[in-house]
This record gives structure tokens, C-alpha cells and sequence, in this order.
């Protein structure tokens, strides 16, 4: 296909698929939504590799056919849209109601807890969903989830880092089962145009300019967890704080290990404290009745 019918075929898909959600008010593709005013004052021109700059990652996905979603930060639903209705969604894994289910194009809450994560240096981290509770398949709130549109790591590192930082041994796991090891490098084209920003794209159904797995985008639709793992280096330091490989639960588990051993090793050193100075007032008591006692024999002398 030549380049000048290629743009009119693809802007001739865009007007429908923006009629599309007008009149259903089913959204389409993650990243044909308006940027945020709000998010693109957030974002910085320049990358700064030297740690102080606190960097994010959130997990982002959207399955079909009957869309469930969660879209970039600096997208509507967003974690800066203030829209009536769409405001303080970005926590929730949202989808659309059907007939079958009774809600046609109403917009459900369906159980998931997402972990996002802060990046401030080199290291290896993990972003997903979890706990669904077979809420993309049961059908309950939304039709049965069958296929992913897309499933990406939506982060605020602007784009003048993508030649400056690697992303490298990538990991899609669904139900905590590796379904691609070694996924490639791929920054969605559209978030690189507005806001600026890299996404790391795993399934991207909307653009064929990467090099993606297919296979993926028809893998058996997750019960319980979807995660994205990956290691960034191109920084100037380490995090010590890059949270690995776990998700969820585990993740929680560790957080309350490390605060009971902290606050055990509290209990102990305020216990260490308070023992430390039993033998000190001890000390000072038995000196103030040694004084007292020989005030009393001086007392008693100077009277006889």
C-alpha cells in the first residue's frame, strides 16, 4: 500500500473509531484518548539520570471483546482526568456493561489490585494487576474477556531517554506463568509523539510498527494476575529500592516482615534502654543515702 492511501485509510479509521465511542461511549484503543492538561505540565522535557529524579511506572491493559481497561496515566480515566465520572478511575480495573450482563455500556468496577512502581535508578521491577478473582472471564460485570488489545508499562520517563536508557529482559507472565521471556524493547509511537512520555508496549493490536509476539495477543485470558517485569540500566546509580520480581501479596508480605523485625528491634532497644538505666538510678539512690547518713552522724557529733 502506498504511503498517501495508507494515512487515508488510517484516518478514515480514526473518525470511526472516535464516532464509535461517542455513540456507544465504549472506548476503542487505549491511546486515541486526549491527554491531560494536568499530566503534560508533570512531564519533563529532559531526562535525568542521575537518581534525584523520581521516575513511574503503572501497569495498563485493555482486553477484548468487551474492554476491560486501564488506561495510560496521562489518558482520560487517568490519573489526572477530572472529568466528572471518569475522575479517580485510574485505581480501578475498569470495564463496560453488556446486554448479556444487564448493564449495556455502563462502566463497572471488576476486582484487581494494581502495583505500580517508583523508579529511581538501575534495577529490576515489576508492574501488574492481581487478586482478579476470574473477574476478566466469569462474565459477571462484563462480558467474557477472550483477547488482549494491549498490555504495557505506561511511564513518565519523557522521550528524550530513549536513546539514554535500555529496557531489557522483559517478562509477560499471566497467572504468575512466564508467557514470553525475552519480549522486545518497543516504545508506542503515538505516546512518544503527545505526551513525550516511553511506553513499554507487550501487546499492541493498534500499531504493527513493532516487532511484537502475536501469539500473545490470543493467550489463555488471566484468572488471578498479569505482571511485566523488566531491568533498566542508563542511569548514573542503583536503586536500592527496585522491588525485583515479586507481585502482590508477597510483595505486602515482605513490607510487613521487614516492619515487625523493625519494630521488634525497637521494642528491644527501648527494652535495652530502659535496663541500661535501672543499675544508674539505682547507683544515684544508694549515693543520696550515704550522704544523708553521714550529714546525720556530723549532725549528731557537733551535739554531744
Amino acid at each position: 500500500m502506498k504511503a498517501s492511501m495508507k494515512k487515508i485509510v488510517s484516518a478514515t479509521l480514526a473518525g470511526f473509531l472516535a464516532l464509535a465511542t461517542v455513540v456507544t461511549g465504549t472506548p476503542t484503543t487505549a491511546d486515541a484518548f486526549a491527554v491531560k492538561d494536568g499530566a503534560k505540565k508533570l512531564i519533563k522535557k529532559q531526562f535525568d539520570p542521575s537518581g534525584k529524579t523520581e521516575y513511574h511506572a503503572y501497569f495498563a491493559m485493555q482486553t477484548g471483546p468487551n474492554y476491560a481497561f486501564r488506561n495510560s496515566w496521562f489518558d482520560d480515566y487517568g490519573k489526572y482526568d477530572d472529568l466528572e465520572g471518569q475522575k479517580d478511575r485510574f485505581d480501578i480495573l475498569n470495564g463496560w456493561g453488556t446486554e448479556e450482563t444487564g448493564n449495556a455500556d455502563e462502566l463497572v468496577d471488576l476486582d484487581g489490585k494494581f502495583q505500580d512502581v517508583t523508579i529511581k535508578g538501575n534495577g529490576t521491577y515489576t508492574v501488574g494487576v492481581y487478586d482478579l478473582n476470574g473477574s476478566l472471564v466469569n462474565g459477571t460485570k462484563t462480558g467474557v474477556q477472550e483477547n488482549f488489545f494491549l498490555v504495557f508499562a505506561s511511564t513518565d520517563i519523557p522521550k528524550s531517554a530513549k536513546d539514554k536508557i535500555k529496557f531489557e529482559n522483559i517478562k509477560f507472565n499471566i497467572d504468575g506463568n512466564p508467557k514470553n521471556e525475552n519480549c522486545p524493547q518497543y516504545f508506542d509511537p503515538d505516546a512518544l509523539d503527545d505526551p513525550g512520555v516511553l511506553n513499554l508496549h507487550i501487546i499492541n493490536t493498534y500499531n504493527d510498527e513493532g516487532v511484537l509476539d502475536e501469539a500473545l495477543e490470543s493467550s489463555q485470558m488471566a484468572r488471578d494476575s498479569i505482571s511485566i517485569t523488566f531491568t533498566v540500566s542508563g542511569f548514573d546509580v542503583d536503586d536500592p529500592d527496585a522491588n525485583g520480581e515479586v507481585l502482590g501479596e508477597a510483595k505486602k508480605d515482605t513490607s510487613s516482615a521487614s516492619s515487625a523485625a523493625d519494630t521488634t528491634s525497637g521494642d528491644s532497644e527501648s527494652s535495652s534502654k530502659k535496663a541500661s538505666k535501672t543499675p544508674i538510678i539505682i547507683g544515684v539512690c544508694a549515693a543520696v543515702v550515704v550522704v544523708i547518713i553521714v550529714v546525720v552522724v556530723v549532725a549528731t557529733k557537733k551535739r554531744d
